[in-house]
């Protein structure tokens, strides 16, 4: 379905954008599509998601590169083809650790079953049939001889035992398997990488594979490195997602900024490509401490600096972000503490960026945008209105403004609504912002058998989510209309902006002129020359203030928006 007035050619694009894409694990099917019917116009200069949508995120980087080093729309061919190849494989992309094979099973029963007991229980029985078969045979022994005594008895007692003594060995291993076997792989069932390059590939190899066919290199090639953030740099492309470093308590903007982290090689070589841990040990060398090799109680000297800037791997993007609690292993990255002093090195784990921000349709933002920042984001089919359209995006002021409100069923409900109220508000909020919501398309899915955690999709589901993919970029093509989101922003955020400098121009005149001048700080010093440029800056905005205290801008809503500073999550920790 050509959108209107387009040809589907990626060669020529006559405008430039930004695109955000949310996380959803296979609920990414549907952005492919999406990303190729949007490059058929747009030119992408910025580029991000979390989880699955970073995933997105670096293949449309990737074929952007491939198209400004002269690939015309090869790319985006191979981008376009990715939702048949999930559609065919997408079950045997997720292979777990030989040591959580059990586990695993276990996991698959429940979520087919939407987390039912009779299924969870069946799923136990068949994970470790034989540790329960073991267990039944002193029941079953117990019951035999009874029967060959007449001993009603005694077979009363076997069949206690036959229900007991499995129902124990059961229980103890899977205890063993959720405190011992799940932690011994960094909380996840996948580690995401297969080692036998004969084997069906796992989902990081796929993704590392796919990565070179959409920028077009090849791992055959004399001279071959897997694509960068600086090759993409190299070409005005930039490729952005969400980590969380579960250790340190926050989250990381990627690509890393900082070049304070470490990993293992041993480590590393169980998750990624050899071609990839081969880039980040030239790269970024062995860890050194005051001018000495690293090297830790076990005499173990595997330890490598982490390569930021340039030499950042464009893979490393999408697994940082992409490692669902318990579905997929955390990333071990290493840190000194030196809250500890001298310092200690820590082992941090990293895993999915949605923990913190599954939605950052606050990357590349800025308050009067020169293009559109176009967001893809996810949500589910409201069962209450089965007939509402699938595909999303809001057009007049007043559309999308209403938040949909749910009853809370049960303790597994409410539990659900918690995490995913303290995961995402931040990001719902901001997206239904005037300035915001009229660039964010949403594809509905039915979660019970779409995306998600829905690891059985046939080819017939995922095709259709592809398609809803390609309405939801077809729709932006069609729809969206840049000179009234521009107008939508200036005048809700001018206003925005005024209300801070009316504010400013409020205390501006108590103390801080004189404080700026004179004060004699004991730390973050700034030269004579720097104080007076700062209080020639503030002067500026204080009168701009004054007057808007005396003159109001005008209000075009009555949404609350504010302007604060806050910690950005690309901050980087002071060593």
């Amino acid at each position: 379905m050509a959108a209107q007035g387009e040809n589907a050619d990626h060669q020529h694009p006559s405008q430039e954008c930004d695109l955000i894409m949310r996380g959803g694990i296979t609920s990414g099917v549907v952005f492919p599509k999406a990303i190729t019917r949007l490059a058929t116009r747009y030119r992408f200069v910025n580029v991000g998601g979390t989880s699955a949508g970073s995933i997105a995120a670096i293949m449309a980087a990737a074929a952007e590169y491939r198209r400004a080093s002269g690939g015309a729309d090869k790319g985006f061919a191979a981008i376009d083809g990715m939702a048949g190849d999930l559609a065919r494989n997408l079950r045997s992309l997720f292979q777990p650790w030989p040591a959580t094979r059990s586990l695993f099973i276990i996991a698959m029963s429940v979520i087919a079953s939407g987390g039912r007991l009779g299924p969870f229980f069946a799923g136990v029985i068949r994970a470790y049939w034989l540790s329960a078969l073991i267990a039944s045979l002193p029941g079953l022994a117990l019951i035999a001889r009874a029967i060959g005594q007449v001993n009603s008895w005694a077979g009363l007692f076997g069949l206690l035992l036959l229900l007991l003594i499995p129902a124990a060995a059961l229980g103890v291993r899977l205890w063993n398997g959720v405190t011992k076997v799940l932690p011994a792989q960094d909380y996840g069932l996948c580690s995401g990488f297969n080692p036998h390059k004969d084997d069906v590939p796992a989902f990081t190899n796929w993704i590392a594979d796919k990565l070179d066919e959409v920028s077009g290199r090849n791992p055959a090639d004399p001279g071959y490195t897997p694509l960068t953030t600086g090759d993409l740099e190299s070409k005005g492309i930039k490729v952005a997602s969400v980590t969380t470093d579960l250790s340190s308590g926050r989250p990381y903007q990627l690509p890393l900024g900082t070049g304070i982290f470490s990993f293992r090689r041993s480590e590393f070589e169980k998750l990624f490509p050899p071609q990839v841990v081969d880039h980040l040990v030239r790269a970024g060398g062995r860890l050194e401490v005051k001018g000495k090799l690293y090297v830790d109680a076990q005499k173990n000297s595997d330890y490598y600096r982490l390569p930021v800037g340039r030499d950042f791997p464009v893979l490393l993007v999408a697994r940082l972000s992409l490692s669902f609690p318990v579905l997929i292993s955390a990333v071990p990255l290493y840190r000194f503490d030196y809250t500890v002093r001298p310092g200690v090195l820590v082992r941090c784990l990293f895993s999915d960026g949605g923990i913190t921000s599954n939605f950052p349709i606050h990357f590349f933002d800025s308050i009067l945008p020169g293009r559109p920042t176009f967001g893809i984001s996810l949500g589910s089919v409201d069962r209450r209105n089965p007939s509402a359209t699938r595909v999303v995006l809001p057009r007049l002021a007043r559309d999308g403004s209403a938040t949909a409100a749910h009853a809370i069923h049960g303790l597994a409900n409410f539990g659900s609504a918690i995490l995913t109220t303290a995961r995402n508000w931040q990001d719902n909020l901001q997206s239904r912002l005037h300035g915001y919501r009229e660039r964010i398309v949403e594809i509905r899915l039915d979660d019970e058998k779409e995306g998600g955690l829905n690891l059985d999709m046939d080819e017939a589901v995922i095709q259709q989510l592809a398609d809803l993919g390609d309405e939801a970029g077809n729709k932006v093509l069609v729809e969206f209309q840049f000179p009234e989101h521009r107008w939508r922003r200036a005048v809700t955020a001018l206003p925005t902006l005024g209300a801070a400098l009316e504010r400013l121009g409020q205390v501006w005149g108590d103390g801080y002129r004189d404080l700026l001048l004179n004060y004699a700080p004991t730390s973050l010093k700034v030269s004579p020359g720097e104080r007076r440029r700062l209080v020639e800056f503030a002067d500026q905005l204080a009168v701009i203030g004054l007057e808007l205290a005396n003159k109001p801008l005008p209000r075009a809503s009555n949404q609350r928006a504010i302007v604060r500073v806050v910690a950005s999550i690309d901050t980087i920790d002071d060593p």
